[in-house]
């Protein structure tokens, strides 16, 4: 069976299957882990039309599990965890390689050039941001204790989230840092996401303190060089413009 095989098979089965909220309440917990298994499924985004049915399938079966996260529905087993971390996992550490930039002026009059500058938006985020609030959710729950939920921190993966940093989307960036304790965007201030940012922060040091202060370097080295991108950007714009006015 090849990918898209397997990506309309799955999108089918999750299709037929009922709302967790319709199932007996002695079935949800098994209907939730049905349903994490199934999307782990990742989809081809390589092509906008490719398989559109199968990835709006998807993703409203991740808007079910983070709602059904976020109301408290969930039972913490150590199976639950380790179905979620494995779609985690599955959907999120990938490698990075954003679409190829062409050189010239964009369509509508856009001026030349500007396209090699901006940052490559990734195409599975409508899926790629659900992923990362059921993280969230399950490091925010009360009902996980720290020693449990380190158990499913390994090192390799905490290396392989700190190379997610060098994505060229400022979206998932921001997302990203909000388990630092950046304050990136307005929201990233309120109460839940500082309990967020408290928990991971947590989970991190007492599961290696040693590997926290490394990914914590290599994290600040890595947001100053993109600070640098930023302005370089910036001032690239400014000149560009200053160019387009006077012609």
């Amino acid at each position: 069976m090849d990918a898209s095989d397997g990506a309309s098979k799955a999108a089918a089965t999750l299709a037929d299957l009922p709302p967790l909220n319709d199932a007996p309440a002695a079935d949800r917990t098994k209907l939730f882990r049905q349903k994490l298994r199934l999307c782990c499924v990742v989809m081809d985004f390589s092509e906008p039309r490719k398989q559109v049915r199968e990835k709006d399938v998807k993703r409203q079966a991740l808007l079910e599990l983070v709602q059904f996260l976020s109301d408290g529905k969930v039972t913490w087993s150590s199976q639950v965890v380790e179905d979620l971390m494995v779609c985690v996992e599955a959907n999120i550490i990938r490698p990075l390689g954003g679409k190829s930039r062409t050189s010239g002026a964009k369509e509508g009059g856009r001026i030349e050039g500007v396209e090699e500058d901006e940052p490559v938006l990734e195409e599975s985020w409508p899926h790629l941001q659900l992923i990362y609030e059921l993280l969230y959710r399950f490091v925010l729950s009360k009902e996980v204790d720290t020693k449990s939920a380190k158990e499913y921190f390994s090192k390799r993966f905490m290396l392989q989230l700190l190379n997610l940093f060098d994505s060229e989307d400022p979206r998932e960036r921001d997302y990203l840092k909000v388990g630092r304790g950046s304050s990136a965007s307005p929201k990233h201030r309120c109460r839940t996401v500082q309990s967020l940012t408290f928990n991971v922060l947590k989970l991190l040091m007492e599961m290696d303190s040693q590997l926290f202060d490394q990914c914590s370097a290599q994290l600040d080295e890595r947001e100053g060089k993109q600070q640098h991108t930023f302005e370089e950007r910036r001032r690239k714009w400014r000149q560009l413009e200053a160019a387009a006015s006077v012609q």
